[in-house]
């Protein structure tokens, strides 16, 4: 996995990966509904750390169900355990 650059102050161009992750983050913010807000604020601490559970359960399952599209072979266990060692190689 290839290291993105330190970014300072004075970085003019950005690397394509990093730019395309800033232009997702900024179509998803511009979505985000007032009314949504609203309710995440009214959220205790505990629900709002059981819907990020749930968002990430629900995208590794996404994962594993495309993985196993394209190598059959693997089991419904063995491509989750594959997505999640995937992305914890990302974070180191």
């Amino acid at each position: 996995m290839a290291e993105v650059p330190a970014m300072t102050a004075t970085a003019v161009a950005l690397p394509a990966r990093l730019a395309n992750w800033r232009q997702a983050i900024a179509g998803a913010v511009a979505e985000v509904d007032s009314r949504q807000m609203a309710i995440v604020r009214r959220l205790t601490p505990a629900q709002r750390v059981e819907q990020a559970v749930s968002m990430i359960e629900l995208a590794e399952q996404v994962a594993a169900y495309r993985l196993r599209q394209r190598h059959p072979e693997l089991s419904e266990l063995e491509a989750l355990r594959t997505v999640r060692m995937r992305v914890h190689d990302l974070k180191n």
